[in-house]
């Protein structure tokens, strides 16, 4: 109201207010900043825990969540770090040229091995693949956001898959051989038991 205009122009309380509105603006500015800064460093140390809904949902919330986001999968998962996809698949690899030795022996207890390990190299193939396509579609939606960081990324995940999948061909032909053994299914244990049942 036109009244109070005078009493606002001689209150110092008011007059020191108005001087000091600049400096509370930066200052509620700089806090909104450290805030964000330590939301992205935080989102680095949750990224490997959230599931593949959660993670969508934090890149659509804001672009630098999903910037810090991508960040961290690059990184963590498509890079040459322990946790990466490509040293899993060196893992595995080991393991599948034991379960190829194991089969190629033949005996009865390699046999079950070699099952065994097949068994597992094919939901651990299958698990990175999914994992893979999570990435890409993170990767597509988002991508955006990283700018120039994008081919890079693009390029990781693209030599990640190439690896999967030479892995995932090679589990699928010997799983297909290991079905074409006569014995690769029947085991000491099994035989004896059969035997058992033969002579009752």
């Amino acid at each position: 109201p036109f009244w109070l205009e005078g009493c606002c122009l001689q209150s110092p309380f008011l007059r020191t207010v108005g001087a000091c509105a600049p400096d509370m603006d930066d200052q509620v500015a700089l806090a909104a900043a450290t805030a964000t800064c330590g939301l992205l460093t935080v989102l680095h140390q949750l990224q490997p825990w959230l599931q593949f809904a959660e993670t969508r949902r934090v890149c659509l919330g804001q672009h630098a969540c999903g910037r810090e986001i991508l960040r961290a999968i690059h990184r963590r998962y498509l890079g040459n770090a322990p946790t990466g996809v490509l040293a899993r698949v060196d893992r595995l690899a080991k393991l599948l040229k034991g379960a190829q030795a194991a089969q190629a022996r033949g005996s009865p207890e390699a046999l079950d091995r070699a099952a065994a390990d097949i068994s597992m190299l094919s939901q651990s193939t299958c698990i990175l693949a999914k994992n893979c396509e999570f990435y890409g579609d993170v990767l597509e939606g988002v991508g955006f956001t990283v700018d120039d960081e994008l081919d890079d990324m693009a390029t990781a995940l693209l030599s990640v898959l190439d690896r999967v999948q030479s892995l995932h061909e090679a589990v699928s032909r010997l799983k297909a051989a290991a079905e074409m053994h006569p014995g690769a299914a029947v085991s000491c244990r099994r035989q004896l038991v059969e035997a058992d049942d033969d002579s009752s």
